[in-house]
């Protein structure tokens, strides 16, 4: 069985710079759902909704991404468009995460648990050598036109997108601190 404390130490995101512009089989984009399943969830109100978009479907969120840039933005930048453009030439899948509200329990519970079923899409990537993803938030992230796009209801918050391709090889260094921040306290 393998060790879950290297499964999370070695836990990456990859970007769509780094995809190959391949497409990933459709068993490991239903495993990562299946296992976003299996996130905590207080008073089981299962607060997150995936929309997964492919094919054509990513060329046209990237469009949609772009214009709705444009259109809101007071100072567009050009490279911000380029960089679009090449997103799309690169990725696999899209999967909209939308966080449902239910009014059961505190807002940010149901956020958080949306959060931990991305995580574990995030694992469940980490088994596959050549599956990358990272979740973005920068992608238009529940602005009017994506809401629109993933049919958002009033009580639902689009919380970005989890961007998946396929990569040559998986990154193995993490950037991360020489130290941890925990502390112990004995009583």
């Amino acid at each position: 069985m393998p060790d879950i404390n290297d499964i999370i130490k070695n836990r990456r995101s990859h970007f769509p710079k780094e995809f190959t512009g391949d497409i990933l089989d459709e068993a490991i984009l239903t495993q990562c759902l299946k296992n976003a399943h299996w996130a905590p969830s207080h008073k089981l109100t299962f607060p997150w909704r995936f929309t997964v978009l492919s094919g054509t479907l990513v060329q046209e969120f990237y469009d949609l991404a772009s214009r709705d840039y444009v259109n809101h933005s007071d100072v567009v930048n050009p490279k911000k468009i380029e960089k679009l453009v090449m997103m799309a030439s690169k990725t696999s899948h899209i999967i909209g995460i939308i966080c449902t509200i239910s009014d059961i329990v505190p807002k940010w519970e149901e956020q958080a648990s949306c959060a931990m079923a991305v995580q574990n899409m995030y694992l469940t990537l980490s088994q596959f050598e050549h599956a990358g993803g990272y979740w973005s938030t920068g992608l238009r992230a529940n602005k009017q036109a994506m809401r629109e796009l993933f049919n958002c209801n009033s009580n639902e918050i689009h919380m970005g997108n989890f961007i998946m391709g396929h990569i040559a090889s998986k990154r193995e260094v993490a950037a991360r601190p020489n130290y941890e921040k925990y502390a112990l306290r004995k009583g």
